[in-house]
C-alpha cells in the first residue's frame, strides 16, 4: 500500500484482498491536499480492507499504539480546530507522560501522576508561570473522551476510572472600554487587524477567527458563516467597521485558503498575542490584554447597550445547536441590531475624539 502524487491529487495505490488479489488505485479528491490526510486515509482504507475483526489489539497495547486511531476518528468527527487543539496537547504532554502507559493497566493513579507531573512544570512559553488548573483540567478531559473512544468503538474493558477535575474558578477580566479596543485594533499591523476585529465586532472565539476562509463571507449581503464550538455553523452580519477592512483586504482574493494564513506552514496563524501586545503598547492601553478579552468586551458593551440577551447568546454562540444547522435560532435580521451598536459607538467614539483634538489645537494656540 502507498500514497503517490499524481499531478495535483494524491492516489493511493493497495491491494483490498492483499497481495494476491486484485490492485486497486484510489484518486482522493482535491480537497486532501498535503500527504499527512493522504496517508491518514490510506490507514483508514487498510483497516477497512483487512476488516474488523483482523485488526484486534494485541496484548501489551499502550497509550501511544492506540490514541493516533483515536486521532483519525475525531478528524473525522469533530471540528477542524478541536481535531487541531487535540493534535497539539497529545504531542507535547499526553504522549510524553501516559503514552508508554499500558492500556490494561491504566488507573487513578496514572490520572493523579499526571495532575502531578503537570502542576510541577512551567507554561512552555512563559517560563516563570506555573500551569493553571484550568489547562490540567482541559488536556484530561480530551484524555477522558480517547478512553470512552476506546471502550465504545474498540470494545476494550480497560479499568473504570473517574478524572476528578481539579478545582478552577473563570477569572474575572477587566473588560476593555470601546475606546480602548478601538485604539488597540486601529494601531494594530495591518495582518493582524482584521483578526482583531473578528474577534471584536463579531465576538469570536480565538479558534473560530483562526479557521475563517474568504470564501465564509457574503460581501454582497454583509454576512458571514461560522463554525462554532462543537463544529455548528452560526452566520453573523457584518458591521461597517469590518466590512470596510474586508473590501480592502488581499487576502480575500486566496480562495480554497484560510484568511489567516500563515505561509510557512500552510495553516492559519496560531499565534496572536504578540501582534496583540504590540498594539496594546502602541495605543497606551495600560490593561492586560489577551485575544479573548476582546470578545469578552464586546459582549459587555452589548449587554450596556440593552441588547436583549436572547441575542447576545446567539451573538457569541453560547445557545447550543445541531452540528449540521447554518444558522442560529434567531434570524440574521433581527442580530443585525448587535452589529449596529458597534457601528454606532464607533462613530461616536471618532467625533468625540476629533472634537477633543480641535479643542487641543485652540488650547496651545
Amino acid at each position: 500500500m502507498a500514497v503517490r502524487k499524481r499531478g495535483s491529487r494524491y492516489v493511493v495505490d493497495y491491494y483490498p484482498q492483499g497481495r494476491k488479489g486484485k490492485r486497486a488505485r484510489v484518486t482522493l479528491p482535491e480537497s486532501v491536499r498535503d500527504e499527512d490526510q493522504a496517508k491518514a486515509i490510506e490507514v483508514l482504507m487498510k483497516k477497512a480492507a483487512k476488516g474488523a475483526d483482523e485488526i484486534a489489539l494485541p496484548a501489551g497495547a499502550t497509550v501511544e499504539r492506540l490514541f493516533p486511531d483515536y486521532l483519525d476518528w475525531y478528524g473525522i468527527h469533530r471540528a477542524e480546530g478541536t481535531h487541531y487543539d487535540l493534535e497539539r496537547i497529545w504531542e507535547r504532554h499526553l504522549k510524553r507522560i501516559l503514552g508508554k502507559e499500558l492500556l490494561e493497566e491504566l488507573n487513578d493513579h496514572h490520572i493523579n501522576l499526571y495532575k502531578k507531573l503537570r502542576k510541577a512544570e512551567h507554561h512552555f512559553k512563559k517560563k516563570k508561570e506555573p500551569i493553571s488548573n484550568r489547562t490540567i483540567n482541559k488536556e484530561l478531559s480530551y484524555f477522558s473522551g480517547f478512553l470512552r473512544w476506546c471502550r465504545k468503538k474498540e470494545g476494550l474493558r480497560l479499568r473504570p476510572i473517574e478524572i476528578e477535575a481539579l478545582p478552577a474558578k473563570r477569572p474575572t477580566p477587566i473588560p476593555l472600554t470601546f475606546g480602548e479596543a478601538v485604539r488597540i485594533i486601529e494601531a494594530a499591523e495591518e495582518t493582524y487587524r482584521i483578526y482583531f476585529l473578528c474577534l471584536f465586532t463579531l465576538g469570536l472565539r480565538k479558534a473560530e477567527a483562526r479557521w475563517l476562509k474568504p470564501e465564509d463571507f457574503d460581501l454582497a449581503n454583509r454576512t458571514v458563516r461560522v463554525k462554532q464550538k462543537g463544529g455548528s455553523w452560526k452566520t453573523l452580519p457584518l458591521n461597517g467597521w469590518l466590512f470596510s477592512h474586508l473590501e480592502k483586504a488581499e487576502a480575500m482574493a486566496r480562495l480554497g485558503q484560510y484568511l489567516f494564513l500563515n505561509r510557512k506552514t500552510g495553516r492559519p496563524v496560531l499565534n496572536i498575542r504578540k501582534a496583540l501586545a504590540r498594539a496594546v503598547t502602541r495605543a497606551g492601553v495600560e490593561k492586560k490584554v489577551n485575544p479573548h478579552l476582546l470578545r469578552h468586551s464586546i459582549a459587555t458593551i452589548l449587554m450596556g447597550e440593552d441588547v436583549n440577551m436572547r441575542l447576545i447568546q446567539n451573538y457569541l454562540g453560547h445557545s447550543k445547536v445541531s452540528t449540521t444547522e447554518f444558522y442560529t435560532h434567531v434570524a440574521t435580521e433581527h442580530l443585525r441590531g448587535a452589529a449596529a451598536v458597534v457601528d454606532r459607538n464607533l462613530k461616536a467614539f471618532r467625533r468625540d475624539y476629533t472634537n477633543n483634538n480641535k479643542i487641543n489645537d485652540l488650547n496651545e494656540e
